[in-house]
């Protein structure tokens, strides 16, 4: 009888705490499971499904041929901001220092690469 109110009171509280609410406060959640869903009445969830849309962005420069993977997109009041890095096609494996790039859109779709004048590249500030 000694075992079965410890465990009596263990259920019982770990039922108080499941149903306490969670606080999420101003920060924004993705919902993908049901641990911040009470119920779904007549609905359910489902991931977006990807679709082939071409390439967004071309690495056509001749500092940016070697992509590195490395990107960080920007919203800044309604223009993303694309900072990312790349290499030269003739890069050096063993000195090789990539090149951060930038890149902008409205949509996030259509990607324009404006001219900054702020470094060399061998020779040029294009």
């Amino acid at each position: 009888m000694t075992l079965r109110f410890p465990l009596l009171l263990l259920l019982t509280s770990t039922a108080l705490v499941a149903a306490a609410p969670i606080d999420l406060g101003s920060r924004l959640e993705l919902l993908v499971d049901r641990f911040l869903v009470e119920r779904l009445d007549g609905v359910s969830l489902k991931l977006a499904e990807p679709r082939p849309a071409g390439a967004a962005l071309r690495y056509e420069k001749p500092w940016e041929q070697v992509p590195t993977g490395t990107a960080t997109i920007v919203d800044d009041g309604g223009l993303y901001r694309l900072y990312y890095t790349a290499l030269p096609m003739d890069y050096k494996s063993e000195s090789a220092e990539s090149n951060l790039c930038y890149a902008e859109s409205r949509d996030g779709i259509t990607w324009t690469k404006p001219n900054l004048g702020l470094v060399d590249f061998r020779g040029s500030r294009e």
